[in-house]
């Protein structure tokens, strides 16, 4: 499950996180600037309102459409916002509309006032994604003193981190990869202002709920999502069972832990592979995780498995915000699928029990006939008296339960009645009612909150009986209250 987060606050020029102490003086008529940007800087160096950037580009046009400023470079010097291309000074009549940008000098185009970054694309390394930005401040004349520039995030985030709720298993993570993504798109500037300012109470990874709703540009994405990234960890990572939440990759509170290993990628929404719908290639986005799981029984540890497991994961990325996801394990989760799109196999299978116990052997110690006095019966348990008794039936009914907030209208993918016999296993059917629920498994009980019989399981009956669909509301943090959900493995 998402958890999604604001970036930090990339705040550039307005310098609103710092103190008024850096705001430099301004000189008679010149164009001065409270602001922040710099070029070819890799995620590792994603900014905020402590981490503004060293330079920036600058556009400007007057209010008949004539260009002013054509991509000055303007970088911090000892306090103080400097024009590289000498000073630029008001003009004596009339205001200049302002464009900037950070780490799109290549991709940028003025386009009359209505600037575009052209055909950008993700970098498939991690450590040489960079965080593109891109303000806008129209109207300003000499009167404003200062060009105050406030910067926006183009792209979004995404990090990871890591739960272990089993009692006997021990999970190695290596590594995490997403893919069935797009890589690139244009993007067009907003034609409104981009001055308020959002800075992230720690700086941090936590959920912010006075977040705001920030105006910002659009992007007009790629058509083919075939693009996978990768993050490989510096060190593996092992999770003992019953452990706390485990960060990843995720850059803590006052960016702690740097953005070496954190995605800056598209925003876009991509649905959930489908492991059911087989075919040559995912036909949805994934998680794949490079792990190991072993078993713990006492001071003995034996490998289930090694290698990488694909998780589906259903994408709705917005500009601007970084998404926490966390890889929970559970008791009774299946670890996720193999990472074959066209042969998927759940990772792990659970130990399941079925009982039987003999019958009593009769023996008669004098060697004597039988009197009559039993009946005999047959290895099914029926008195044979009568040979065309016909054999036990009982019907084994599915009842999808669907939740009233479910966002679907009705429970796909349900499984048929079953009849003609007294003993069934489970089907394979995995029904869905919307992205917000979670199916965990089938209930006697309709009203139950875990599973009493999971998809292979055997059951025998006793008479006819309906089993109820069990579900797990899944609820999104970020943007508003919520819950941190994991995604099960």
């Amino acid at each position: 499950m998402k958890s999604k987060y604001f970036i930090g606050a990339m705040a550039a020029l307005l310098l609103g996180a710092c103190s008024q102490d850096e705001v430099m003086s301004v000189r008679q008529d010149g164009i001065n600037y409270s602001v922040t940007t710099p070029s070819l800087t890799r995620a590792a160096d994603s900014y905020c309102n402590e981490d503004l950037p060293t330079s920036f580009k600058v556009w400007a046009e007057t209010t008949e459409g004539n260009l002013y400023i054509n991509g000055d470079v303007i970088s911090q010097q000892s306090g103080s916002w400097v024009d590289q291309n000498g000073t630029r000074y008001w003009p004596t009549e009339g205001a200049l509309d302002f464009y900037a940008e950070v780490n799109g000098d290549v991709e940028f185009a003025f386009n009359n006032g209505a600037p575009t970054f052209n055909n950008f694309t993700v970098q498939s390394n991690v450590e040489k994604q960079v965080d593109l930005l891109y303000a806008v401040a129209k109207g300003l004349s000499k009167e404003n003193v200062t060009v105050e520039l406030n910067f926006r995030h183009a792209l979004s985030q995404v990090c990871f981190r890591a739960l272990n709720n089993s009692t006997n298993l021990s999970v190695q993570i290596k590594g995490i990869s997403v893919g069935h993504l797009t890589n690139g798109g244009t993007f067009t500037f907003p034609t409104t202002d981009t001055d308020e300012n959002y800075t992230h109470p720690e700086h941090g990874d936590e959920e912010d709920p006075e977040a705001p709703s920030l105006n910002g540009g659009t992007w007009a994405l790629n058509a083919t999502y075939e693009t996978q990234y990768d993050v490989t960890l510096d060190a593996a990572v092992t999770l003992a069972p019953n452990s706390a939440v485990t960060n990843l990759t995720c850059p803590g509170d006052d960016h702690a832990n740097g953005f070496k290993k954190v995605l800056t990628l598209m925003p876009q929404e991509v649905a959930a592979w489908n492991p059911t719908k087989t075919g040559t290639d995912y036909n949805g986005a994934y998680f794949l995780v490079d792990l190991v799981f072993s078993n713990l029984a006492g001071e003995t540890t034996t490998e289930v498995y090694s290698g990488k497991v694909a998780v589906p994961v259903a994408i709705d990325w917005e500009q601007g915000y970084r998404y926490i996801y966390t890889f929970v394990f559970d008791e009774g989760g299946n670890g996720g699928w193999t990472p074959d799109p066209d042969d998927p196999k759940p990772v792990l299978a659970n130990i399941s029990w079925d009982v039987d116990v003999d019958d009593f052997i009769p023996v008669y110690p004098d060697g004597g006939e039988d009197d009559g006095t039993h009946l005999d019966t047959d290895e099914e348990g029926d008195d044979d008296d009568d040979p065309d008794e016909p054999a036990v039936s009982y019907t084994l009914t599915f009842n999808g339960n669907r939740p009233a907030d479910a966002l679907d209208g009705t429970v796909s993918n349900m499984p048929d009645a079953l009849t003609g016999n007294y003993t069934y296993t489970i089907p394979d059917n995995t029904p869905d009612c919307g992205d917000n629920y979670k199916f965990l498994g089938w209930s006697s009980n309709q009203n139950a909150t875990s599973a009493d019989y999971e998809i292979g399981h055997s059951i025998t009956l006793t008479g006819d009986l309906t089993l109820y669909a069990v579900w797990k509301k899944l609820t999104h943090i970020g943007g508003g209250a919520g819950t941190d959900e994991g995604i099960d493995g």
